[in-house]
Parts: C-alpha cells; sequence; structure tokens
C-alpha cells in the first residue's frame, strides 16, 4: 500500500479536495492524513474516500490539526505523551485517541506517532553545526556525543514512564479500533525513543497494537551525525514494521523527493513487504515535478510494484 502525506501540500491548499487532485494526478491513490490538514479539510479527504477514488494509508498524530493551532505551526509534538506535566500528556493522549478514531473511520492501516522526548538540554544545534562544519567525525564530535548519550539515559525515565502510562491508553483504544500505532524514528537523538528504548516499548506491549515505523530520512540524520546507521532499527525490529516514511536527505535536509539525497535505499529494499504500508512524506519544498520523479524513481528500484499504486491494494 502506498500513499502520499498531506504534510506536501496542506499549507498550500485551500480545500482537503486540492490536496487529493495533487496527489491522483501523480497515479497514486493513497494518502497518509497528517496533522498540517484542519477539519474542514478532513472532511474534504472523507468526502472523496466515500467517492471511491482514494484510500487512506495511515494518520500521522495529531490530525486533524487541533482548533486552537495555527496551520504554520502545526506539529507532532503539538502536546508530548512523554510530558512530566501531567495536564499536558493527558491533553496529548485526548489528541491522539481522536487520530485513533480518524484511522478507525477511514480505514487507515496505523497512526504514526511521535512520542516526545527527554527533558533535558540537549544541545542538537551543536551536533548540526559541527556537520556543517565538517568536523562531525572528529574526537571533539565524539566527546559531545558520549556526553549527551549518557546524559540522557541518566535523565530519561521520568519521560520514559510517562510515555508508558500514555501508550497504555492509547494500546487499548487502539486494539479496540483494529488499528496498529506506528511508532516512528525521529529527528534529534534526545527524542523518544532511542534504539534502545524501541525494545523496551515494544517488549512491554508485546502482543499489543504497537508496531514500528522507520522514517528513511530521520534515520539518515542520525547516520551523518554518527550516531546510529539508517538499517540499524530495521535490523532489529524489522519483523515489528508495519510502515515506512519514504523520503531522501542530503546532508541533514530531509523531507527531500526520494532519490534527490544521500539515501543508499538498497539497504532498505529487504524490508519493502507487500503488508508494509510505504508514504512519500515529502514536504513543500517539494515541486509537483520532483513528486513526479521521486514516485518514478521508486518505481525504478523496486520500492514500488504495480499493486501498490492500484486503488484495489489491501
Amino acid at each position: 500500500m502506498f500513499g502520499i502525506s498531506t504534510a506536501w501540500f496542506a499549507t498550500k491548499a485551500k480545500t482537503g479536495s486540492e490536496i487529493v487532485d495533487r496527489i491522483l494526478a501523480l497515479g497514486v491513490h493513497g494518502v497518509e492524513i497528517d496533522y498540517r490538514v484542519t477539519e474542514e479539510m478532513v472532511a474534504d479527504i472523507e468526502r472523496r474516500l466515500k467517492q471511491g477514488d482514494l484510500r487512506v494509508t495511515s494518520v500521522h498524530n495529531p490530525a486533524p490539526l487541533p482548533d486552537w493551532m495555527e496551520q504554520a505551526k502545526a506539529s507532532g509534538d503539538a502536546l508530548k505523551l512523554s510530558s512530566t506535566d501531567e495536564e499536558e500528556r493527558q491533553g496529548a493522549v485526548k489528541l491522539a485517541l481522536r487520530s485513533i478514531d480518524l484511522a478507525a473511520r477511514t480505514g487507515a492501516t496505523a497512526v504514526v506517532f511521535h512520542l516526545g522526548e527527554v527533558e533535558m538540554d540537549h544541545e542538537s544545534d551543536r551536533f548540526f553545526e559541527l556537520y556543517k562544519q565538517g568536523k562531525i567525525n572528529t574526537p571533539e564530535a565524539e566527546v559531545l556525543r558520549r556526553r549527551k548519550l549518557e546524559e540522557r539515559k541518566a535523565k530519561r525515565q521520568p519521560n520514559l514512564d510517562a510515555v508508558l502510562r500514555s501508550l497504555d491508553t492509547l494500546n487499548r483504544a487502539a486494539s479496540e479500533k483494529g488499528v496498529f500505532l506506528g511508532i516512528e524514528t525521529r529527528y534529534r537523538y534526545h527524542q523518544i525513543p532511542d534504539l534502545e528504548e524501541f525494545g523496551i516499548l515494544f517488549d512491554h506491549f508485546e502482543g499489543g497494537q504497537l508496531r514500528y515505523w522507520h522514517d528513511v530520512g530521520h534515520a539518515q540524520v542520525h547516520q551523518v551525525l554518527g550516531f546510529w546507521n539508517q538499517d540499524e532499527p530495521l535490523k532489529r525490529y524489522g519483523h515489528l514494521l508495519v510502515g515506512f516514511h519514504l523520503h531522501d536527505c542530503l546532508g541533514i535536509d530531509d523531507h527531500r523527493a526520494p532519490g534527490d539525497g544521500d539515501v543508499d535505499w538498497s539497504l532498505l529494499l529487504p524490508y519493502f513487504r507487500p503488508d508494509v504500508v510505504k508514504v512519500m512524506e515529502i514536504h513543500p519544498k517539494v515541486s509537483p515535478a520532483e513528486a513526479e520523479q521521486g514516485v518514478a524513481f521508486l518505481k525504478k528500484i523496486g520500492v514500488l510494484q504495480q499493486a501498490d499504486l492500484q486503488l484495489s491494494a489491501a
């Protein structure tokens, strides 16, 4: 099953139908509803869904856009499921339950989640600056990585406990609704989960609805910054894989069209099973022509099969 995220055009479009038309113009019938779409846009997408010209592959929490948030400031971390502020955490759970309901209503396979972060002075910008200066593989960078990862581990437990409480509620709701919870690879090292924490979560909810969602661009950033390699989480958790966010990354600039970056896609090919959801998560900076080239690239390298592009595909 293949789709394109509404992230590509939600901030440029005036209606949900306009987003759908842009996606259909690429010969793609699948859409991931992300957190940038308003309630009115979602209503448009649901009407189109009933007309039978598209399907919803997945929902990216929190969707639709909360009515108290400006579209330009939309975020998958609007409220954090990891927060030690109980009011914020419960608010995040409430938004997530809306996303699960939307996924069930539209026939989506999974809801994609950001789980929050370890509350710390993470100094992520220092890593980005070291990369830009060509110093990311120096002893200076290694000392910084080691020190910050040790600090992260020492401070993570309160936030990890909050995540477990949040997921306990969401796992029950997802089980009742028959959708999976896709736990996404994050962009910054201090965000939850890290490689070890994926395993902690999957063990805790074994037999439940939690699954692994691999974000190709985010994983590439971890590799570029020296934290871990692109395919490491797939080697560990590929048996629990439910979906991909497909986008390329040039250095630390992600959400580019597939094929327009540094990703070694050959590492990923063994994991593109027919049952795994594939979503091209490109951003507004990608032109329609570049998006078309991205779809063609994914076909060329064997990521997309004809069944992925057919409306009737399961």
